[in-house]
């Protein structure tokens, strides 16, 4: 007997493993389409899971002569046949649209439990037999309703691993195509071998006999459902993924100033305030320049619109490509834009800001009835010592900007 107790032991511990794994995917984090369908797949897990227990139980108490065995072996079938009536709900619940002949399910289902609980006698011997080929005759009038809900486990369970596998094979999402497919396995493997165990337990072997069968279904189980969790953390990636992208390009979108591509007003303030502050804390100094297009006005009044904003466009390319690849250009507003210079002293950034000032005076913008040539002025500050506020800051090289201008403009123009 030693052998039949590990079976059972090792069938209470399967059933243990699916009862866990039940209430692992009712509290799967839900991120897409099938959130309904996994708390059915966890249902069904738990159903499983508690008859196989019962079946391991049943055959401990009958092993020891104690009444409660027909209890617990008919508790077994009675949850197995509720987890296969789960199966049209849960085609139901991947696709709302269809009933999946859920009501045609719910009514036989509750003409055979009740047929089970209230019609039969203990239809299974549970005397342990010495000689494992000795059978015993059974009576199928006793025995009808047990025969009754074996044949309809089988049915159901079949029919629901059709549905199933046909969901598989048509075009549709992805993750809902996978949890249909381990589904499938689950209630394929459901469906063979329920009806051996229930040829066993009907009389024709010894009562042990299932416990390897009922084994072998939890099982399978335990790999559908480890198959849905992989499934749903699959999604679940995926979809943190495509969120992340989203934010990303939001953010880098929200960050941007859509006509020329350069960073927004915004943002600037936002690295011109960790400049000022790695200055007081590191004393890592910066500049800061502002650039202003000269009778820029006259370009659209003469040429439109259209083409203003094609001469901002390449304007934009040369401060990109004129500056560090950590120093921050933007366009500050209008024609004006504005570059800060992070760790340089002010006769490197004046040596840049006057490259850009020859490259764009010397860049010409094709347009329909010509090229058109602008300049620019330059304001600069270099900052050494934290000012009193970035307003301040800001007040200073717009005073630099606007004392080039009143100079003759092209030119750049510094404030220590």
């Amino acid at each position: 007997m030693i052998m039949q107790d590990v079976a059972a032991l090792l069938l209470a511990l399967v059933s243990g493993a699916s009862f866990v794994l039940g209430l692992v995917l009712l509290f799967q984090p839900r991120v897409n389409r099938p959130r309904k369908a996994l708390v059915t797949f966890g249902f069904v897990s738990l159903l499983m899971g508690l008859g196989g227990f019962s079946r391991s139980l049943a055959f401990l108490f009958a092993e020891r002569g104690w009444d409660s065995g027909d209890i617990l072996f008919r508790l077994q079938y009675v949850l197995w046949l509720m987890a296969s009536g789960l199966g049209p709900l849960s085609l139901w619940r991947l696709d709302p649209r269809k009933k999946h002949g859920v009501i045609s399910v719910a009514v036989p289902l509750f003409a055979v439990l009740l047929a089970i609980f209230v019609f039969t006698p203990a239809f299974i011997p549970f005397e342990i037999r010495s000689d494992p080929f000795h059978v015993e005759p059974y009576d199928l009038t006793v025995r009808w309703a047990f025969l009754l809900t074996v044949g309809y486990i089988a049915l159901v369970s079949g029919c629901s691993t059709i549905q199933l596998l046909v969901r598989v094979l048509a075009p549709g999402n992805r993750t809902i195509r996978a949890h249909c497919l381990f589904t499938a396995v689950g209630y394929g493997i459901f469906t063979v071998l329920v009806p051996l165990a229930g040829a066993m337990d009907a009389g024709l072997s010894n009562m042990d006999a299932g416990i390897p069968l009922s084994t072998a279904v939890l099982l399978a189980w335990l790999l559908a459902n480890l198959g849905h969790v992989r499934a749903n953390t699959d999604d679940m990636i995926r979809t943190v993924r495509h969120l992340r992208t989203d934010l990303d390009r939001q953010y880098a979108h929200g960050l941007r100033d859509p006509l020329t591509g350069l960073f927004n007003r915004g943002y600037f303030f936002e690295v011109l305030n960790q400049a000022h502050s790695q200055l007081t804390r590191d004393g890592e100094i910066f500049a800061m320049c502002m650039l202003d297009l000269d009778n820029f006005k006259n370009v659209n009044d003469t040429h439109g619109h259209q083409v203003g904003d094609l001469v901002l466009q390449e304007v934009a390319k040369i401060v990109m490509r004129g500056c560090r690849p950590y120093d921050t250009a933007a366009r500050y507003g209008g024609e004006e834009f504005i570059v800060l210079f992070r760790g340089i002293d002010i006769e490197g950034a004046l040596g840049i800001a006057e490259r850009l000032r020859v490259t764009i005076g010397e860049t010409r913008t094709p347009t329909k009835e010509g090229s058109v040539r602008v300049t620019a002025t330059f304001g600069m500050v270099a900052v050494v010592e934290p000012p009193e506020s970035l307003k301040e800051l800001v007040a200073r090289v717009d005073s630099a900007l606007y004392e080039g201008k009143r100079m003759g403009k092209n030119q750049v123009r510094v404030i220590k």
